[in-house]
């Protein structure tokens, strides 16, 4: 069993199905009778959405390659990421690799950086552990979840810019990045 349950994990980890589940529901036991039944002003709503009329499902996989690449492409970034900061360059300096005067900041990330690297790729397979071995590998699960990815590469990897002071912080009332 522990075997089929990690099978299932990393098979999970690497599913990204887009447009799962965003097919119509037509004939299908799904929410149309709730609907219908329980909020009759909605139902022509219902019935005219994209969804059912089969529609958003095409223009959902017209994205999915996209989409996928982007997943893998953070993946591996996220991992570059928490081994980045260890990575030391022969003869540089924190001052040499950081922003104009802010040490410790630009290229290189510190601590929290880390944290939230690790932080993000725990919950990307935590994702896939409890979905993967709890209810089958099921593509739409893990793409619920890819944009923390992204979002994590984006604060972690890309170079920090001064915060503005405000007028009155400055000597002589100049506003400066």
């Amino acid at each position: 069993m522990l075997h089929a349950a990690i099978g299932n994990t990393l098979l999970q980890l690497t599913q990204i199905d887009t447009g799962d589940g965003l097919g119509p529901w037509l004939g299908t036991p799904g929410p149309e009778p709730l609907i219908e039944r329980f909020f009759p002003a909605e139902h022509a709503a219902f019935l005219a959405a994209r969804q059912q009329r089969g529609t958003l499902l095409p223009m959902v996989e017209r994205l999915a390659t996209l989409h996928a690449a982007i997943f893998y492409g953070t993946l591996v970034l996220l991992l570059v990421a928490l081994a980045w900061p260890r990575a030391e360059q022969p003869g540089a300096t924190a001052e040499a690799t950081s922003a104009p005067g802010r040490p410790g900041q630009g290229r290189r990330h510190g601590p929290r950086g880390v944290v939230l690297t690790a932080l993000v790729l725990a919950a990307l397979l935590g994702n896939a552990a409890i979905t993967g071995a709890l209810s089958g590998p099921a593509g739409r699960y893990q793409a619920r979840i890819t944009w923390l990815g992204l979002i994590a590469v984006v604060a972690v990897l890309l170079p920090r810019r001064p915060a503005l002071v405000p007028a009155a912080a400055r000597p002589g009332g100049q506003v400066t990045r």
